[in-house]
């Protein structure tokens, strides 16, 4: 985790913004830096898929279709009254 983090934390500071956004919207400060919040909330977001890929990868999280739905819940009627 920390290598593939570590490698797009670089590329995403250091060629992304550095070289990229802020070459080209050059004394434009708010657009670079809702341009830099949009990239670096898509690299977490990214990272989040390739971490859970990787878990799953290992056998330490499994994807069960029982997870995902919860079980039905039994609804009782009232004592004495029939339906």
């Amino acid at each position: 985790m920390a290598t593939s983090s570590n490698l797009r934390y670089q590329i995403v500071a250091g060629v992304i913004e550095e070289r990229g956004i802020e070459t080209i919207f050059k004394g434009q400060y708010q657009l670079c830096a809702a341009l830099s919040f949009v990239i670096r909330t898509a690299n977490t977001f990214v990272g989040s898929l390739l971490w859970v890929d990787f878990v799953r990868l290992l056998g330490m999280q499994t994807a069960k279709a029982e997870a995902a739905a919860p079980a039905p819940v039994a609804v009782k009627g009232k004592k004495g009254k029939k339906k």
